[in-house]
Parts: structure tokens; sequence; C-alpha cells
């Protein structure tokens, strides 16, 4: 699940001071639509200020008046785990509630829930459905996984091409992943004429966004030159940025960097903390390291 959206509703407007104006504003103030909004707005400030069960609270009873965005809130945050237990179950339930009144963000998270098996039986294909909806509407997030399942068939027949369409609207928006996996698709021509220049393009694009997955390949791309010169202290500069966020390969890579003194002073001992950190998410080339160094 890649982000939380709890938004603060606006329910005020301006209005110049004449008479028709005012008895507007007036009912426009006791309307149904605005109470809800007040009241789903006292919710989001006990949130913010972590006063969990204040906004359960607040967010319950409108919810079960069938109140979309405080049935996604709640939601939220029962997957959380800010009403208690996390209960995925129950979680999913107020996200369909949710979706089915064409709320845009729960609509992704049934999705996501339907794809990973949360609180629900997966089903590839209902997933499909949801993302589809709230792709419709601009959700990126659903843009980017309506790429992911035309790229891998799931729940729709593999299309390449298709895939590249969702992963670009996606990536517009901002999405690492999407701009990671266009890299990819670039790389190995799928979906899309090969370009090296294009695939490096992206992989910049998604690891100045902090993707580690972009930043190991980027760093990659510097050690052999490929569509950059040769940059040891480039390449040391992009791994050790995707070893701080814990992706085992550029851990694994990085001891070799120490090791090796490539780029970088050589360092035995960081270079061994750094397989054993790889080594614990089941790298088996560091697990391997390990073994020769400690035998040497």
């Amino acid at each position: 699940m890649k982000y939380l959206l709890l938004q603060y509703k606006l329910t005020t407007a301006t209005y110049k001071s004449t008479a028709l104006q005012l008895i507007v504003a007036l009912i426009t103030a006791f309307s149904p639509t605005v109470i809800h909004a007040n009241s789903y707005n006292k919710g989001f400030t006990h949130y913010q200020h972590k006063n969990y069960v204040a906004a359960s609270k607040v967010w319950t009873i409108l919810a079960v008046k069938g109140e979309a965005d405080s049935q996604y809130a709640l939601a939220t945050m029962i997957r959380e785990g800010h009403t208690g237990k996390i209960d995925y179950k129950k979680s999913f339930a107020w996200f369909m509630k949710a979706a089915k009144q064409g709320h845009t963000e729960a609509e992704y998270y049934v999705g996501e829930f339907l794809t990973n098996g949360y609180g629900v039986r997966k089903d590839y294909s209902k997933a499909f459905i949801w993302f589809e909806k709230s792709a419709a509407k601009g959700n990126r997030d659903a843009q980017y996984s309506l790429g992911v399942a035309y790229d891998r068939g799931l729940g729709i027949k593999k299309n390449a091409i298709t895939a590249i369409h969702w992963y670009q609207k996606a990536a517009k928006q901002g999405d690492s992943d999407a701009m990671y996996n266009l890299a990819i698709s670039y790389n190995r021509g799928e979906g899309v004429k090969q370009s090296f220049s294009k695939e490096l393009f992206w992989l910049r694009k998604s690891a100045t966004k902090n993707n580690r997955k972009a930043q190991h390949n980027l760093a990659i791309a510097y050690v052999k030159g490929e569509g950059v010169p040769k940059d040891k202290q480039t390449a040391v500069l992009w791994m050790r940025k995707s070893a701080k966020q814990g992706y085992s390969e550029a851990q694994f890579m990085l001891g070799i960097m120490h090791y090796n003194g490539y780029g970088i002073m050589k360092n035995l001992t960081k270079a061994k903390i750094l397989w054993k950190k790889a080594a614990a998410q089941g790298h088996k080339g560091a697990r391997a390291n390990l073994r020769l160094v400690i035998r040497n």
C-alpha cells in the first residue's frame, strides 16, 4: 500500500455582502452536506493530534450513516491499527462500503486488499475491476497497479503496451515505482522500442524520488558505463543511498565496494556489516561472501 489519503474538507466560502448571498450562505451552512463535512473535520483534527479514540468515535457515527469519506477514514484507521488490533477484514468491509459509493481512494484499496488477500480471498480479476474504476478517476496508485496487472497478467491478459500506458500516467503524477518500471521496460524493449537513453532518463527520475531499486540500478549504470561515463564515486553515492533504505542487493554491492576499495576506502569491517544485513534478508551472495571472509 503506497500512501495514505486523509483530507480536511473545505466547507466555507467567501460571499459578497448582499442580502441574497447572505441567505444562500445561511441555507448552505445548515445543509446536511456541510454538517457532515464539519463533523468529518472534527474527526480529522482529532486524527492529526493522534487522538485516535475520539477520531474513531466521530467517523464511526458518520460511517454508519453512510458518509463515504468517514467510511474510508475509519477503514484507514483500522488498517493502521489505530482502533486497536489491526483487523484487515473489518477494514476491507469499510473500504468496500466507501468504494461502492464511488470513493476513488477506497476503490484503490479494495483492489489492493483483493490483490494481496488482506481480510479477503485473493482475486486478481475483481481487484482489476476496482483498480480500473479508481485509475479512470486519476488515482496514481491505481494507475500503477493497472500497469502491473497488464505487465504480469494479473486478472487480465498480459499486454505490455497497455502496461506502459498506465505506467506513464502514474509516472506523470510522480509515482517512482511506475518510473522504475518504465526504465525496466525500456531496458528490455517490452511494450516500447528498446532505448537505453530512455531507461536512464526514467531511472534518474525514479532514483531522485528515493526509489531504492532505481538508485541501485543507476549505480550499476555508473559502474558499467552504460549510457553514462564510468564513475566510481557516483556509483558509490547511489549505491549507498539504496543500501541505506535496506535494499539487500545494494547492501551486497556496497559491501563488495568496501571490500575491494572501489571508489571508496577499503574497509572489511563495513563490508561484513553490509553483507550481514543483506544475508539477514536472505541474500545468497552475501551469505557466501561472509563464509569466505570467515574462512580466510
